[in-house]
């Protein structure tokens, strides 16, 4: 005696890959836009160019500058999954990382407490670090953000 079983299942399977690909992407934008918002936490403010310019994007949309100059926003990236989160300010890098002291061109005059001074040998300035530490606490809540999007999203399928 013999028989023959057939067993039809229909997973789906296009639609879980474009949901799932889109629950990644709508996480991977909220990790950015957490990042975001724990950089301008933390950066110095002195005329608030630097954290009003800083942003999240992603390919098709990302957030708006708050003030900052034309040249300020940081362009899009090309990959679906990937976000940027950052600023194009020329003196970012600077006030991130800090510098050494350094000789100008020419003297100019910088802003201190008590006034402004005319300089030529500028003792450099200090790091005031904005997004490593805001990448440092975000990365520890990216795995429960996906988490969190791909419950809510397939909930059907547990």
């Amino acid at each position: 005696m013999s028989f023959d079983v057939k067993v039809s299942t229909n997973f789906k399977e296009r639609e879980i890959k474009v949901a799932g690909f889109e629950t990644l992407r709508k996480s991977v934008f909220e990790i950015g836009i957490i990042a975001q918002g724990i950089a301008k936490t933390l950066a110095p403010v002195d005329f608030g160019r630097l954290r009003g310019s800083i942003t999240t994007q992603a390919k098709g949309h990302g957030t708006a500058m708050e003030s900052g100059e034309a040249g300020d926003m940081i362009n899009p990236p090309t990959d679906p999954l990937e976000v940027l989160v950052g600023t194009a300010v020329n003196y970012a890098a600077w006030v991130e990382y800090g510098t050494g002291a350094f000789t100008l061109n020419k003297p100019v005059y910088i802003r201190k407490l008590k006034g402004w001074r005319f300089i030529k040998n500028h003792p450099g300035i200090k790091a005031q670090p904005f997004m490593r530490p805001a990448l440092a606490e975000v990365r520890g809540q990216a795995l429960s953000i996906v988490a969190k999007n791909s419950r809510a999203e397939f909930k059907d399928f547990a």
